[in-house]
């Protein structure tokens, strides 16, 4: 990964070199697969009902997506299933917050897309989906629409 570094002349005999933050990260085995065809994934949590984080839900975090849309081809409204990974998709395994110590912020990392990207996969009509950063209520999440 890269690091963001800053160099400033103060006249001639004068430089100060910020070194930036660095960090090492290896990606792991772990992937995230959903099918959401009936007898090809085992169907151990369909509502969503896994903990994500703290005592939060997978389904409670798409409650404020605003239009959510309905598969007229599938029975009932809302989402048809909901999938996440059971191990970190990356390691990290070294790094340096730079000469000047870490930050006051805690380290977090978020995962973004390029609003508008291909999906790779298709409604239940063959209509393409893309990817969207989620905003506001929906701040966090990437969303997918058509």
């Amino acid at each position: 990964m890269s690091s963001t570094g800053a160099s400033e002349f103060a006249g001639t005999q004068l430089q100060f070199d910020d070194d930036g933050p660095t960090i090492t990260a290896v990606a792991s085995t772990a992937s995230v697969r959903h099918d959401e065809t009936p007898g090809v994934q085992a169907d151990t949590d369909v509502d969503g009902t896994a903990i994500a984080f703290g005592s939060t839900t997978i389904a409670s975090l798409f409650t404020n997506v605003p239009s959510p849309g309905d598969d007229p081809d599938v029975a009932g409204t809302g989402a048809i299933g909901f999938a996440r990974s059971t191990a970190s998709l990356l390691t990290v395994t070294g790094g340096s917050a730079g000469a000047d110590g870490p930050g006051a912020q805690p380290l977090s990392y978020a995962l973004s897309v390029v609003d508008g990207t291909d999906s790779g996969v298709e409604t239940t009509a063959g209509t393409k989906i893309f990817l969207y950063n989620g905003t506001g209520s929906a701040a966090g999440l990437i969303l997918g629409r058509v």
